[in-house]
């Protein structure tokens, strides 16, 4: 894809390297800057031979932004926090959030953020446990039970790690709940038979194919353990001008 922006690019005073692995977001981020930053050239993959902004933007996927500029200098910058494990882990996110409505009572995330409660959980069998550090949530449960499905208060499970709706789920009663956790423990189960089994693999690709399938595996375990749960929003806010989607401040 050609560059976007200033004719003289060796002369730009800013310069921002666009490279998202999903193309519709490349798409959205390139249009972005097209618009509302004319000024900047808009470079994808890396800058070109020559090329010396004067500000330099990595808005890349977090494991190709080049760190080491990022901190050597003080006009390179990046889309992402090198270290963001208060943001993009729920569980610690939800923890932050309530610290600083704490100390910031008057701050919009009082009441931007739906009630959070985080569930850990090494195993099924103490989910009673668990579920002491969320009674609000095993209350309704309780309640729901007695109530017609539409008049029922749904929650949302969430795990901490994961991004782009994956492995979220809704539930209203605890019957529910166990459901979908032992279903989450059986699949973290089966990606570690599946990692033992790819020991006796031989061929010439299964050394990179276990250590990748062993990632898989830790992944699942780690994520496996916490989730946070949130009273479910029936009717969110959404963007009229972005097609009636929905957001999120991660």
């Amino acid at each position: 894809m050609d560059p976007k922006g200033p004719k003289d690019r060796d002369a730009a005073a800013a310069a921002v390297i666009i490279d998202m692995d999903e193309p519709y977001v490349q798409t959205i981020l390139e249009s972005a800057f097209a618009k509302y930053a004319p000024l900047v050239s808009i470079q994808t993959k890396d800058l070109q031979d020559g090329m010396h902004p004067k500000r330099l933007m990595h808005w890349r996927e977090y494991e190709r932004i080049d760190w080491d500029a990022v901190h050597r200098s003080e006009v390179v910058f990046s889309n992402a926090y090198c270290f963001r494990k208060g943001l993009i882990r729920k569980a610690q996110m939800s923890f932050n959030i309530r610290h600083h409505v704490a100390k910031h009572p008057e701050s919009i995330l009082a009441h931007g953020v739906p009630e959070t409660w985080i569930l850990e959980l090494d195993d099924i069998d103490y989910l009673d446990e668990a579920l002491m550090e969320c009674y609000e949530v095993e209350d309704d449960m309780k309640v729901n039970e007695g109530l017609d499905p539409a008049e029922r208060k749904s929650f949302i499970l969430k795990p901490s790690l994961t991004g782009r709706g994956a492995g979220i789920h809704i539930f209203d009663t605890r019957a529910r709940l166990e459901s979908l956790l032992e279903k989450e423990f059986e699949s973290a189960s089966e990606g570690e038979d599946d990692d033992d089994d790819d020991d006796n693999d031989d061929d010439e690709g299964g050394n990179k194919d276990r250590q990748q399938n062993a990632i898989r595996s830790y992944e699942a375990v780690s994520q496996i353990r916490e989730w946070v749960v949130q009273r479910y929003i029936s009717n969110p806010l959404l963007l009229k001008s972005h097609g009636d989607r929905k957001f999120h401040i991660r």
